[in-house]
């Protein structure tokens, strides 16, 4: 009402270019694949397994981040774009069956891809002249495109996951699509590494590659990541399908965040976007290098970026090296001499920069400093809560979920 008042559009109407409009048929009920193949820009690979029991049968998705987004001219890719996209393994105690098979995520349904296609390229804003026939043709009628590794397994029941006390038995669905389930967007050989492995890794690579310093075998055409409002409505023509609602469109009177501006995504009525396997771990993501990037850029305009660039310049790649072995082994470091305290004072430096980035290694790291710092303030809580050995098998989660689950406390 304040903005009214003051004859302004409020920040969260839709007349500001949040308009998203409503999902058609020809969008609905896609299948991973046939999602991807859709998509002008892809962000990411994946790594899809697909775990099958006696009687069930579930899908779960590893997304593995591209360092550009790639943006496509025609649609749908070719069968060998689509490789270089998934990769795709199968569990179970016996190889799939054409059953299985049709009822797996990564079914390509031709008349499907086609029926989307020439949808969006109707009233899609960002899809004209993009349909290869040849590229169409070249996917059966109804089949997986990409070829499978097997591995043999009796039950695709995820021990990590399961109670102490619960009976081992099949997940997943026994007929008709099986529940896909993503499980993470990471780097390809980061994952299990500590804040200093990571930045010793970098600075080896760093020294080791003077002039090389990030080459990706890439297509020459790529599209902003960020201040491109067409990013997501490219990315999720399924979610986006008149291809408004971007981030930082021109219909946006008063900016309201990127952030909060997926916050509106995620809280849309209808929760496609929630229901959505992979849209908020990409958006993430997203969020994820622009405070890496924003953190990059502040440090290149500190007052020590010359003695950080000196330290770079003059590091010794032998006590680097003998730095990166020990950080790997999970060694403590104590530098010794110059050198070493010179490498240990870069990595500080790198690590200054990761801090200021949700999720990372870094920001973790100072989270569990804050928390050990405020129980040697006021002591320690009197009591803890364990949830183990996952915590979306506690009913609070389950209920929070609304996935109906009756819960009544007894204290």
């Amino acid at each position: 009402m304040d903005h009214l008042g003051k004859n302004k559009l409020p920040p969260n109407a839709l007349a500001q270019g949040l308009w998203i409009g409503d999902i058609p048929d020809e969008l609905k009920d896609l299948r991973f694949a046939e999602k991807l193949l859709i998509a002008q820009v892809r962000h990411s690979r994946c790594l899809v397994k697909v775990a099958s029991g006696r009687y069930k049968m579930k899908a779960n998705i590893m997304y593995f981040s591209n360092p550009i987004d790639k943006i496509y001219d025609i649609l749908p890719p070719g069968k060998d774009e689509l490789d270089e996209m998934i990769a795709f393994m199968f569990t179970g105690p016996s190889k799939p069956t054409p059953e299985q098979l049709r009822d797996m995520p990564l079914l390509v349904r031709r008349a499907v891809v086609k029926r989307a296609l020439e949808w969006l390229k109707l009233n899609h804003k960002d899809y004209q002249d993009i349909i290869s026939d040849e590229n169409l043709s070249s996917y059966e009628e109804e089949a997986v495109p990409v070829a499978y590794e097997y591995q043999q397994q009796e039950f695709n029941k995820d021990t990590l996951t399961s109670g102490i006390n619960e009976e081992i038995e099949d997940e997943g669905t026994g007929s008709g699509p099986c529940p896909v389930s993503v499980h993470g967007l990471t780097g390809e050989d980061f994952g299990n590494m500590t804040s200093h492995e990571m930045c010793a890794a970098a600075l080896k690579h760093l020294k080791e590659n003077k002039k090389i310093i990030l080459f990706v075998a890439h297509d020459e055409k790529s599209v902003l990541t960020f201040h491109n409002p067409s990013l997501f409505p490219m990315m999720y023509p399924h979610l986006f399908p008149y291809g408004f609602s971007g981030i930082n469109n021109s219909m946006q009177t008063s900016k309201i965040g990127q952030t909060a501006h997926k916050r509106f995504y995620l809280m849309y009525h209808d929760k496609h976007f929630q229901f959505d396997p992979s849209f908020s771990i990409i958006a993430f993501n997203v969020e994820q290098m622009k405070q890496s990037n924003d953190s990059g850029f502040i440090i290149t305009h500190c007052k020590n970026i010359d003695n950080i660039a000196d330290h770079i310049r003059n590091i010794d790649s032998k006590v680097l090296d003998d730095m990166y072995i020990q950080f790997k082994n999970k060694e403590r470091v104590v530098p010794a001499n110059k050198q070493e305290k010179s490498c240990l004072q870069l990595i500080h430096d790198v690590d200054a920069a990761a801090s200021h980035v949700q999720g990372s290694v870094t920001s973790k790291k100072y989270m569990r400093n804050d928390i050990w710092s405020l129980i040697n303030k006021i002591g320690s809580p009197s009591w803890f809560i364990t949830i183990s050995p996952a915590d979306f098998n506690h009913p609070i989660c389950l209920y929070f979920a609304d996935v109906d689950q009756e819960y009544k406390p007894e204290i």
